[in-house]
């Protein structure tokens, strides 16, 4: 096996597919942990080239992140109007974003259908998934959810995060790349991921 400098592995007919496939995960942390330390508005300017999306009504925020990330139920709990800003770039094989609500929500996805990793750039958000589990999330970490684990995400004011969103349609083959054989089953992460 060899990794070439750009972290894609390269197998061999004798290759260990688990230590293959913790090299493609320790090159995703790596480039992870590379953003966490960068400061709100940095993240903001990198995303320039993709239009920001602004917005204080509600439905029409549901509506944005639905066509961008996933259906979700925004309900604002703050004293403040909602402001969401959005600001994401759509990749062959990722969405990633900025996303800041401007006061406290909490946004509900049910129909979990791809990966996601949101990363607090600022503040701690807290995400209780439908089977009870629940995380609190803060800077140099990130959340991670996989297909078929509706959670609610209780989300700070004072918070903006980096969003990734990646298909399982991206994800299955990659994964079978890895293991050199076709998978059976979806690949499940644990929900916290330490960036540091």
């Amino acid at each position: 096996m060899r990794v070439n400098p750009d972290g894609l592995v390269r197998r061999s007919a004798t290759v260990d597919h688990r230590y293959a496939w913790s090299l493609n995960l320790s090159r995703w942390q790596s480039a992870l942990a590379s953003v966490s330390p960068v400061g709100t508005s940095e993240i903001e300017m990198r995303f320039d080239s993709s239009p920001m999306v602004q917005t204080t009504d509600v439905d029409e925020a549901s509506d944005i992140l639905r066509r961008v990330y996933i259906p979700t139920v925004i309900v604002p709990i703050g004293p403040k109007r909602l402001n969401l800003r959005l600001n994401a770039a759509q990749l062959p094989a990722l969405t990633a974003g900025y996303v800041h609500f401007g006061t406290d929500v909490i946004a509900a996805a049910k129909d979990v259908s791809d990966y996601y990793v949101n990363m607090p750039l600022s503040g701690a958000v807290m995400t209780r998934w439908a089977d009870g589990q629940s995380e609190t999330i803060t800077t140099g970490s990130a959340a991670v959810f996989t297909p078929g684990t509706p959670a609610a995400i209780t989300w700070p004011d004072d918070c903006g995060q980096l969003c990734i969103k990646v298909t399982q349609q991206t994800m299955h083959p990659e994964l079978e790349a890895l293991l050199n054989r076709p998978a059976r089953k979806a690949v499940t992460f644990a929900r916290h991921l330490n960036l540091t």
